[in-house]
């Protein structure tokens, strides 16, 4: 800005340039609570966060950690869904799988990194599901634990 001169943005908003954040926004929990269900088809867990995207084209960058599952005596399968809806393209074992049966190991974490593209401005509720594969006990998360959902929006 030239000497003299003022810059006035108060009557405006700066757009920011494509690849640039706009926002975070993040559930964190450092001492996570056993979550646990028999349910076969997919229930809601504690892990979520909504993000109000400011631009309707915007991309959701996603991060999922929970520092550890339990498969307990069955099979877990994790999700992360919009709304409640499954994010397009993914499957049953787009956030996690684990098995205490099978010779896998019972403890293990679920890490994953996803993208959303947003169409509106809209609340986007980020969730994370989990069910049991055959009706046996599964936790999503477990006791003295750790768990994160962070949320970034990329402008395009």
């Amino acid at each position: 800005i030239p000497s003299g001169q003022t810059l006035d943005a108060s009557g405006a908003t700066l757009v920011p340039s494509a690849g640039q954040v706009v926002q975070c926004v993040q559930f964190y929990d450092a001492n996570t609570a056993k979550e646990e269900s028999t349910s076969q088809v997919f229930v809601g867990s504690n892990i979520r966060k909504t993000i109000t995207p400011t631009y309707s084209n915007s991309l959701i960058i996603t991060q999922l950690t929970i520092s550890m599952a339990d498969s307990v005596s069955d099979r877990i399968k994790a999700k992360l869904r919009v709304n409640g809806v499954d994010m397009p393209g993914t499957d049953q074992y787009h956030a996690g799988y684990q098995a205490a049966m099978d010779g896998y190991g019972r403890y293990t974490p679920l890490v994953n990194q996803s993208q959303y593209t947003c169409t509106s401005t809209t609340p986007l509720e980020f969730r994370v599901y989990y069910r049991s594969s055959t009706g046996g006990a599964v936790r999503i998360t477990h006791t003295d634990t750790s768990s994160g959902l962070t949320l970034w929006e990329i402008a395009q």
